[in-house]
């Protein structure tokens, strides 16, 4: 199963994004980002990401809305409850580093 012509699958879309933020390219990742959460809107990494594009890019109120989906994503989960599609991260470290975004961007 091959995704429409122009619709890269949901992981390649995150990878994409990290590459960029890798890279100092805020809205490169946006771009990637936007269709990720297009595609899997309850991505917890995703809106985290995108928060840190965001921010990369001096949008501070949308990286404090996407840094606030990714708490309430992250509130249905224990601590030590690896995060779906973040490879591994546990969602009480994520959920450190979103409150952590969320003061930088206050």
């Amino acid at each position: 199963d091959r995704p429409k012509r122009g619709y890269a699958p949901a992981r390649e879309r995150l990878a994409a994004a990290q590459l960029a933020l890798d890279h100092g390219d805020g809205a490169g990742a946006r771009h990637h980002l936007k269709r990720l959460l297009y595609l899997e809107p309850d991505s917890i990494l995703g809106h985290y990401l995108s928060g840190i594009a965001h921010m990369a890019t001096g949008s501070r109120t949308r990286a404090r809305r996407q840094f606030g989906v990714s708490a309430v994503l992250l509130d249905g989960l224990a601590d030590d409850a690896p995060v779906p599609g973040a490879d591994g991260w546990q969602a009480g470290a994520l959920r450190a580093l979103v409150a952590t975004w969320m003061e930088r961007a206050a």
